[in-house]
């Protein structure tokens, strides 16, 4: 038996139990168990959530219980999440082991007279993730927009911008290639967020692709907030082929209504939401 599971959400107990739970039922009713985690997925895909902490916790747990078969649903977003994929490497060989030293390895020897900051900058999301306890964060619809707002405050972006803009200064040869990897990972991010924040009091207001804005809304605005989706696309095709983004799930999530360029090539699909 392969159980789902995002332990992404084990900062919310109530979830993180329920989780472990049933990972010792499953345990003792069949003779092969392990887990299909979401390490990447279309409702919410290539978004920062670095959890180095939550990995640990569910791969102890899954030794604790006896389980022997990991299998990650992964995507090629190793600019993003890419601190992610290497913890789980590291823990699934020794799930005890000290994870703040395998960041700390991670950053030193990724990014060199710039692994301070980059820790920082890594920090900045991890601490994040853990305050807001793992709140829902989905982009599926419009509904949605409220929970990538949250998640992702400007605050946040700002200082992590700032971070990446030091190490560039401080990085040089690979170390400096390595961080401006991690940069292009974060443009993207930046773009959905910025086409975001455009979009969200559009929304907020009753506004629907394909239909005439609401008075309290103008065609310009709505002009501005299309043209920030298309650029970000744009962004997502010209890492198609690369280590950016995870381009399968990113385009995958494009299928759903929370971009609203679907919408406004799909009039019915507009109706609809």
């Amino acid at each position: 038996v392969a159980y789902t599971v995002n332990s992404s959400g084990f900062w919310n107990l109530p979830a993180r139990e329920k989780a472990f739970q049933d990972f010792a039922a499953w345990k003792r009713v069949t003779p092969t168990f392990g887990v299909y985690e979401y390490y990447a997925q279309t409702n919410f895909p290539d978004m920062p959530r670095i959890i180095p902490e939550l990995i640990q916790l569910e791969l102890k747990e899954l030794q604790r219980v006896g389980s022997r078969y990991f299998h990650t649903q992964a995507g090629n977003g190793f600019a993003v999440n890419g601190l992610n994929y290497y913890m789980l490497g590291r823990l699934l060989w020794d799930p005890s082991a000290d994870v703040k030293a395998i960041q700390a390895d991670y950053v030193q020897n990724a990014f060199g007279p710039a692994a301070a900051v980059m820790d920082r900058y890594y920090n900045r999301f991890i601490a994040s993730w853990r305050a807001q306890q793992s709140e829902p964060v989905r982009m599926l619809g419009f509904a949605n927009y409220d929970e990538i707002e949250r998640a992702y405050p400007r605050e946040l972006r700002d200082a992590c911008r700032r971070d990446l803009d030091e190490a560039l200064k401080l990085a040089s040869r690979d170390y400096k290639r390595r961080v401006q990897f991690v940069r292009d990972g974060f443009a993207f991010f930046d773009k959905t967020m910025t086409a975001t924040d455009a979009t969200y009091p559009l929304v907020k207001a009753g506004w629907r692709p394909g239909s005439p804005p609401p008075p309290s809304i103008t065609a310009q605005q709505v002009d501005r907030a299309v043209a920030l989706w298309r650029e970000r696309d744009a962004y997502v095709e010209q890492h198609r082929e690369d280590f950016v983004l995870s381009y399968l799930w990113v385009r995958g999530n494009g299928e759903n209504s929370f971009n609203p360029l679907k919408r406004l090539r799909n009039p019915d699909a507009a109706a609809k939401h």
